[in-house]
C-alpha cells in the first residue's frame, strides 16, 4: 500500500518536470463521452444532479447544465426500454414482486431472484389487481412463467398472480412476517409497567 501511495505521490510531484512519458492516455472529451460520464456517475456512483455538476467542474473545468443531465437520462431511458423489450424471460424460475413509490405514485416492480435482473419497473396510477395483471401480461409476452413468486401478500399482487400466472406458486416473503412480529413485540413491551423487573430488548 505504501509503495503504491509513494508511486502516486511521485507521479504528481514530478508533474512539472514530466516530458510526456508519465501520461497514461489522452482523453478526447466529446458530447457522447460527457453523456457516458453523466450516466456512470449517476448509476455507478449514485450521483445527484448537483454532484454530477460538481464533478464535471472539478475534474474537467466544465459546467454541465441541469438540462443536459436530464436529457441524457431521458435518452438512456428510451434506449433501455427498447433493449428491455428484447429480453427472453423464460429462464426465470423464481421471481419477486413488490410495489415501490415515486412521488406518491406506485411503481410495480419484478425481479429475477437468481440474477437480480429487474424485469419490470412500471409507473402506474394505482396498484390494483387489474393493473398488476396488465403489467404481468407484458412480462408474459416476453416469456415470463416462473415456478414460484415471492411477494408481500398484498391484494393486488395476489389477485394478479392467481389470474395471470395460474401455474405459479405464490409465497409470502419473510421480511413482512418479521416486521409484523417486531411490531407486536414493541406493542407488548410498551404494555409492561415501568416498575416491572422484566426486560425485553427492543
Amino acid at each position: 500500500m505504501h509503495k503504491y501511495e509513494d508511486n502516486v505521490s511521485d507521479m504528481f510531484n514530478d508533474g512539472n518536470k514530466d516530458n510526456g512519458s508519465n501520461v497514461m492516455y489522452y482523453l478526447p472529451v466529446t458530447p457522447e463521452w460527457l453523456a457516458s460520464f453523466v450516466l456512470s456517475l449517476m448509476f455507478d456512483c449514485k450521483g445527484s444532479f448537483r454532484g454530477i455538476q460538481k464533478a464535471a467542474h472539478s475534474l474537467l473545468d466544465f459546467n454541465l447544465t441541469h438540462d443536459f443531465i436530464a436529457e441524457t437520462c431521458r435518452e438512456a431511458k428510451k434506449k433501455a426500454t427498447e433493449l428491455n423489450k428484447k429480453y427472453n424471460l423464460s429462464s426465470i424460475a423464481d421471481a419477486a414482486l413488490d410495489e415501490l413509490f415515486h412521488l406518491g405514485k406506485p411503481v410495480l416492480g419484478g425481479i429475477d431472484l437468481k440474477s437480480l435482473y429487474c424485469f419490470s419497473l412500471s409507473n402506474e396510477g394505482d396498484r390494483e389487481g387489474k393493473t398488476w395483471v396488465s403489467t404481468l401480461e407484458i412480462a408474459k409476452q416476453m416469456g415470463l412463467n416462473p415456478e414460484r413468486v415471492i411477494a408481500d401478500g398484498g391484494a393486488g399482487i395476489t389477485y394478479a398472480v392467481a389470474r395471470g400466472l395460474k401455474d405459479t406458486k405464490l409465497y409470502r416473503d419473510v421480511f413482512h412476517n418479521i416486521m409484523d412480529m417486531n411490531k407486536m413485540r414493541r406493542f407488548l413491551y410498551n404494555k409492561i409497567p415501568t416498575e416491572s423487573s422484566l426486560k425485553f430488548p427492543v
